[in-house]
């Protein structure tokens, strides 16, 4: 609320805007692509398939479900916003997690979804891996945050015109 609007001629989906989705696209696929190869490795194909589709689609959500609060802001880290500012954000967060969880461990769920649990040893894996989107889209905030900055000046220039 503390910065101008952006102009009614500045595209939606500005250049900066686009390569920070293309970033953590690539950076969500390498986590879950990632997480299927120790799967594979861990429990090999046939039967083991079912177990490592279910690691890759937990990594899959708790790397969104991350990546949400990376998302909040483009300019600012969520290390400069703060974690806990937005109440609503964790309790959406916490809801999604919990259904996750459900499908997961409720037999009836498991067949509709076609997942297994997880055992500790998984969780310590998806939980590692859904961090990697979460952590390069913070380091990609911080490493072009002076570019972000020279460009926010420059739109508080041509509105003050």
């Amino acid at each position: 609320m503390k910065q101008p609007p952006r102009s009614t001629k500045e595209a939606i989906l500005d250049k900066g805007m686009l390569g920070r989705i293309v970033f953590q696209a690539i950076a969500i696929s390498f986590a879950s692509l990632i997480s299927y190869y120790w799967a594979m490795r861990m429990y090999g194909t046939g039967n083991g398939l079912i177990h490592a589709r279910s690691v890759v689609f937990t990594t899959l959500i708790l790397s969104e479900l991350l990546r949400a609060f990376s998302s909040r802001s483009q300019n600012y880290t969520l290390f400069k916003i703060g974690f806990f500012t937005n109440i609503r954000m964790i309790q959406a967060v916490f809801v999604s997690f919990m259904l996750t969880f459900v499908v997961l461990y409720i037999p009836a769920l498991n067949e509709v979804f076609d997942v297994v649990p997880l055992t500790l040893r998984d969780w310590q894996i998806v939980t590692a891996f859904s961090f990697i989107p979460l952590l390069v889209g913070e380091l990609y905030k911080d490493l072009f945050k002076n570019k972000v900055e020279l460009n926010h000046h420059k739109r508080q220039r041509k509105l003050s015109l």
